[in-house]
Order: C-alpha cells, then structure tokens, then sequence
C-alpha cells in the first residue's frame, strides 16, 4: 500500500505522480527527444523559457527537464508524457510549454499560498 502513495518528479512535465505511474527511460531512448530540446523553435504554444534544463552527461545535449527526475542519462517518465512523446507531440504539460523555474527557498507552499491572498 505504501508504495502506491510514494510519489517521484516526472522528467518531462515536472509534476510529482505515483511510482507506479511512470517507468524509467534511457534519455536518448526516449520516442521523439528532440521535441524537449532546450534550442528548439520558440512559438507561443512551446517558449522553451529553459529555467529547468537537464544537460547529458557527457555535455552534448540540454533538454527542458527536470534534473530531479534525471540520474546518469536516466530518467523517470510520466505515462502521459510517454504516449504523448511516443505520438510525436509534445505533452501539453511539458517543461517546453511551462516552466515557472523552481519555487523559491524557504516554505514554499506558504510562500505560494501568500501569492494568492
């Protein structure tokens, strides 16, 4: 039961979801890449603000990533983000078209809260 509650980032999307919800992918292996590459066209649907980029290992590549979810050329991949990838579009939720950059130190989710009042 545990591990049905045990949540991990989405390389793709950012977003926590369930372990049981995404599989871990070799980088390069990942269907359509290049559509997550940081020097991609800019348009308004994908700006690729580049705030959170995850580079190789070996510094050929940088992709709009979240670098939490990368380890080694690895990364853990939401199956939203998978099949939308796999279909050669690029997941409306993707660190492509949304990247707000990381929440700032101290107690974020108070700090946000703050945002809204």
């Amino acid at each position: 039961m545990e591990a049905l509650c045990d949540l991990t980032p989405c390389g793709v999307c950012g977003q926590e979801v369930p372990v049981a919800e995404t599989s871990e992918y070799e980088i390069l292996a990942i269907p359509n890449i290049s559509l997550l590459s940081v020097d991609g066209p800019c348009t308004p649907a994908a700006p690729r603000s580049g705030k959170t980029t995850y580079t190789l290992p070996d510094g050929s590549s940088q992709y709009c990533m979240q670098p939490a979810a990368c380890r080694g050329g690895k990364v853990d991949v939401c199956m939203t983000c998978f099949k939308a990838l796999k279909s050669n579009c690029l997941p409306e939720h993707s660190l492509v078209c949304y990247d707000a950059g990381p929440l700032p130190p101290g107690k974020a989710g108070e700090d946000l809260l703050q945002c809204f009042l």
